[in-house]
């Protein structure tokens, strides 16, 4: 709701920018209006906006959102904007500058002092409609998408182990498959895990499920995908691994998985393996690895890539 209130005010400047400096006294009718809300921009402390000739030196500039760049209305008038922006910065907005004086409009994003900004580029029409300067609108938009990337991160995690859930193996597992090299998937299930939920109760069976979740996550590479992929199964994404080191791996998550199961009670995981390459696809891939574990737990023996 703030972000929308900012982004809407924010837009209520550039129109009023827009329609003073469109005028035939361009500077000063801008300067007039922008006495009238500035007050407005120092209440937007994530707000700024900056005003250019064709030859791309500051006319006017505004807010407080400018200091995130290095920027300070009161020393920018006549100056070059290349000339106070970071290099990198100015790399990525010089050429975006260059088409809004053909007449191009443009939105983009732009990183500086480790904030992240959304910029709106407008050409500013003068005689005969040739773009004869620049308006360029900014706000500080790092918190924001911060919180979008949060909650992005939510929805591909299980809520009881904290791991990633189907979907993001699956997004994950496609990336593999569409890449230049392959990788090796592994289908975990609990062994017996009912007899844990039917002897000590539910609450015993999630605290297995987030202990052998930790078990998964300390037998792999911290590159390696851990998921959860529903009940009492799991899958484990291992990009560029043979098949004798998926093999080993599927052994070590064996021994780590019964060695955090509940005293007294049989259980532990049956392993299977399957390889992600070539024309495969995600669901193929976990088919083929969901067969070789039950394979696995009919023969009682260590199921080989298929």
């Amino acid at each position: 709701m703030l972000a929308a209130l900012v982004a809407a005010l924010l837009g209520l400047l550039v129109v009023l920018a827009l329609v003073s400096l469109r005028s035939s006294a361009r500077a000063k009718a801008a300067e007039e209006h922008l006495q009238r809300y500035r007050a407005a921009l120092d209440h937007l402390p994530d707000a700024g906006f900056v005003v250019l000739d064709r030859s791309l030196r500051i006319e006017l500039a505004s807010g407080r959102g400018l200091a995130q760049f290095g920027l300070r209305p009161a020393a920018l008038s006549g100056r070059r904007l290349r000339d106070r922006l970071a290099p990198e910065a100015w790399t990525v907005l010089e050429p975006v500058l260059h088409s809004a004086l053909e007449g191009t409009e443009s939105r983009l994003h732009l990183p500086s002092g480790g904030r992240d900004h959304a910029l709106h580029v407008v050409p500013l029409a003068g005689a005969h409609g040739r773009a004869d300067g620049v308006l360029v609108a900014l706000q500080d938009v790092t918190e924001r998408r911060r919180r979008e990337r949060g909650l992005s991160e939510l929805a591909s995690r299980d809520g009881l182990t904290g791991l990633w859930n189907r979907r993001r193996l699956e997004h994950e597992l496609g990336r593999v498959l569409a890449g230049p090299g392959a990788g090796v998937l592994l289908f975990v299930d609990l062994q017996a895990f009912k007899a844990v939920n039917d002897t000590l109760g539910h609450d015993a069976g999630d605290e297995l499920l987030r202990r052998a979740a930790r078990a998964l996550e300390s037998s792999v590479r911290r590159s390696d995908v851990v998921a959860r992929v529903g009940g009492d199964e799991f899958a484990v994404l291992l990009p560029a691994m043979t098949d004798r080191e998926a093999r080993a791996v599927a052994d070590k998550i064996s021994a780590a998985v019964r060695s955090v199961w509940p005293p007294g009670l049989a259980g532990g995981a049956s392993v299977g393996v399957a390889r992600a390459e070539g024309s495969s696809t995600p669901a193929s891939v976990l088919a083929a690895a969901d067969r070789a574990m039950y394979s696995l737990k009919r023969s009682g023996k260590m199921a080989k890539a298929s």
